[in-house]
């Protein structure tokens, strides 16, 4: 861009912040295909509040192209999740971009693909055959980045024994005035704590399937650096991390995840109580509008399951058992599908 454009702020901050915003893009493209447009747009929103994602991805200095390699790798390994045994040509392919990008943007993203390299090796979805496939992949595409490691490594392990260690009560300011949102006085510290309290929560009420791969990602990629007492570390380090935390916190904050721990049954008379007892005509209405929402939602879905996918296995079926001229169907759905309820 520089070569194009000159020697200006626009040339230098445009690559970054068109990396990382293409990166959110992907991101959130699959979150709305795969599970909402509700969980799609709040992750979104915050990884986009995030000062430090804002900052740091307008600079010239890797972090934005960090963020897109770590929002394509978390789409890589989502996709892995859903496709198993037959992974997409562009599956793999996202997986050797991120590696490749992620690995040349900073070091600590190094420890991100360890991480997600455990994950898919772990995998018992997958086959052996098709896992080694996938890590040789990924080591193939880290040949440049751990050339470019390699050559500054002698400095980096002189530096690091002869300057003094973290102290870690600097580094925890550090985080708290970032998971805070940069508030100044006890603000910073009290929003710290209580982000620090939905990310776990989030992370360990992620889905089942989810919840391992999760956790294993995030404790090489985050745990792993620290434990290696190194002598700089910042948050900004850390922003690819982001990638994995706001889809785990939107799904937190989502309507799913209410239905799947309070049901419907739980959720919607409590909704009502504070629809009926709201502080205001604004939030009473809200509150109101959105219970009927969810009821048309639920009930969408029920005739969907029950009446949509009674035809559709039907029609499917008989197209399926015409040539051999016989067979049989059998639905398991409710009996609500077939016959009325009163009442």
């Amino acid at each position: 861009s520089t070569a194009l454009f000159g020697l200006n702020e626009l040339s230098v901050r445009a690559p970054a912040v068109l990396a990382s915003s293409v990166g959110v893009g992907l991101l959130c493209d699959h979150l709305w295909h795969r599970f909402s447009p509700w969980l799609s747009s709040t992750t979104a929103a915050l990884i986009v509040m995030t000062p430090l994602w804002a900052e740091q991805t307008s600079l010239g200095r890797g972090y934005g192209l960090m963020s897109f390699a770590a929002s394509l790798m978390t789409v890589c390994l989502l996709r892995l999740q859903d496709e198993a045994d037959r992974p997409s040509a562009a599956t793999m392919y996202g997986l050797l971009v991120a590696t490749c990008v992620g690995g040349l943007s900073h070091f600590f993203f190094v420890f991100f693909i360890a991480g997600a390299a455990l994950v898919i090796a772990t995998n018992k979805l997958q086959p052996a055959d098709l896992r080694s496939a996938s890590l040789w992949w990924m080591l193939l595409a880290f040949v440049p980045a751990g050339i470019s490691h390699a050559i500054g490594a002698p400095a980096v392990l002189v530096q690091m024994r002869e300057l003094p260690h973290l102290d870690w009560a600097v580094v925890l300011q550090r985080f708290s005035f970032e998971l805070g949102f940069r508030f100044q006085g006890w603000l910073a510290p009290a929003i710290a704590s209580l982000s620090t309290v939905l990310l776990l929560w989030a992370v360990w009420s992620a889905p089942r399937a989810l919840r391992r791969p999760l956790w294993l990602l995030l404790f090489v990629s985050v745990g792993v650096p620290m434990l290696a007492k190194p002598v700089y570390l910042y948050p900004r380090f850390y922003l690819h991390v982001l990638a994995v935390l706001a889809p785990a916190l939107a799904f937190l904050l989502s309507v799913r995840w209410l239905r799947a721990h309070a049901g419907w049954n739980a959720a919607l008379p409590a909704l009502a109580w504070f629809g009926m007892h709201g502080w205001t005509f604004e939030a009473s209405f809200a509150l109101c509008l959105a219970v009927n929402v969810l009821i048309v939602a639920e009930g969408i879905k029920r005739y969907r399951v029950n009446l949509d996918g009674t035809f559709l296995g039907c029609k499917h079926g008989i197209r399926a058992m015409r040539p051999a001229g016989k067979g049989a169907i059998v639905n398991i759905s409710s009996r609500s599908g077939l016959v009325g309820i009163p009442g």
